[in-house]
């Protein structure tokens, strides 16, 4: 069996969308390059070398999951991007983190809420077999429509088969000549998937650009609220309060679940709040805190102005 079920592989929500089904049939990306469009990223960190449970004849056990890390923000690939950078790790921790390190959740929670050692967690990716090109389009200032239009190229040319774009913005009016949506299209018609996140303005509000373009998925993010129940936070577990059950499958908050300008709404929703991930403990990376996993909002948005954080 390739994927494993202890400790917890699931702060990915993989039993929710049942990958656990399709690993273990084989279908893990193998052969497959992914790539994302955010920050900076720690390339070294255990759980970004591939695994011997999903290595394969182009990817053989020990060798870098983010194969490819190209710099078009300016600023150069070792410089930090501030919450860009954790915008990165969320994205690669959900594509093709390994699941090679064991972290106690005790060890991370609040002190007022205390969990007994032990409560372990690994960090796998929905696709751990795929080969991931990580875009770094995000400077620590600012960034430019001019790199979204380079990586978007450069992802096409290398052979990007799926690009996830998690940024956008809100034109008035959401006109079809948005430059990212043009070289999108063009991307869509070179045989790539792009997948963008709706945005972050909440369950029932305006959808952002790039992802109204119909040719493009958009994809809003539902709540997997099991993150709470792990280090009793939130008021699952205060006696008189919660029933100690958590909620799944709501549009989430940090989400844009309403509708478009022309009327379009979500292609899709998928697990992507409260999520764990991956983070550095590097300073470089100074938006981890200094640690090598992260629960933020999951699937919240970069946009591109003014620039705020989203993670899977």
């Amino acid at each position: 069996m390739r994927y494993r079920s202890a400790p917890a592989t699931q702060p990915e929500a993989l039993a929710n969308i049942h990958a656990e089904t399709a690993i273990n049939a084989g279908c893990d990306g193998a052969g497959v390059k992914v790539a994302y469009m955010a920050g900076g990223i720690d390339t070294t960190l255990s759980d970004f070398q591939r695994n011997a449970l999903f290595a394969s004849a182009g990817s053989p056990a020990g060798s870098p999951v983010i194969s490819d890390f190209q710099d078009f923000s300016g600023d150069g690939s070792s410089a930090p991007s501030g919450d860009a950078d954790t915008e990165s790790f969320l994205d690669a921790s959900s594509i093709g983190a390994q699941g090679n390190s064991v972290y106690d959740l005790s060890t991370f929670v609040n002190p007022a809420h205390p969990l007994p050692a032990g409560c372990d967690i690994r960090i796998e990716g929905d696709a751990p077999g795929a080969s991931i090109t990580a875009l770094k389009v995000f400077g620590a200032n600012f960034t430019t429509s001019s790199a979204f239009i380079q990586a978007i190229n450069y992802a096409v040319s290398s052979g990007v088969k799926v690009l996830n774009e998690s940024f956008g913005g809100n034109g008035f009016p959401d006109s079809a000549l948005d430059v990212t949506k043009l070289a999108d299209d063009a991307a869509v018609a070179a045989g790539v998937t792009v997948v963008v996140s709706s945005g972050d303005a909440g369950i029932s509000s305006t959808i952002g650009s790039p992802s109204t373009d119909p040719n493009l998925i958009s994809v809003g993010a539902s709540t997997t609220f099991r993150s709470y129940a792990q280090y009793s936070f939130g008021g699952i577990n205060a006696p008189g309060f919660g029933n100690g059950t958590y909620a799944d499958d709501n549009i989430s908050s940090l989400s844009s679940g309403g509708f478009a300008q022309d009327g379009k709404t979500v292609d899709l929703v998928a697990p992507g709040d409260l999520n764990w991930a991956l983070c550095s403990q590097s300073p470089t990376f100074s938006a981890c805190g200094g640690q090598p996993i992260q629960s933020p909002g999951a699937r919240a948005s970069l946009r591109r102005s003014p620039r705020a954080p989203r993670l899977t």
